[in-house]
């Protein structure tokens, strides 16, 4: 039954402009951030959404992922559907 379970979580992925690592680690103001969803499995990753800071997330948005994630359940986990 556990390998019919999906589920999803969000977090912040902050970066940087340009691709030199700083020598102190500390938040840079000018750092951009996105939103990822990740979404998952048993068995790993199924899809992972950047949604940019700043954006609101929308019903026709959400509805979209949904059908993203459908899809990739369907590609990557054939006969789970069914």
């Amino acid at each position: 039954m556990l390998s019919h379970i999906v589920t999803g979580d969000k977090t912040w992925i902050h970066h940087r402009v340009n691709s030199l690592p700083p020598r102190k680690f500390h938040t840079q103001k000018l750092a951009g951030k996105v939103m990822a969803r990740i979404f998952w499995d048993c068995k790993g990753v199924l899809l992972v959404d950047y949604f940019p800071h700043k954006t609101t997330m929308t019903r026709p948005y959400y509805g979209e992922l949904l059908k993203r994630l459908h899809q990739a359940v369907k590609e990557k986990r054939r006969g789970m559907l069914t």
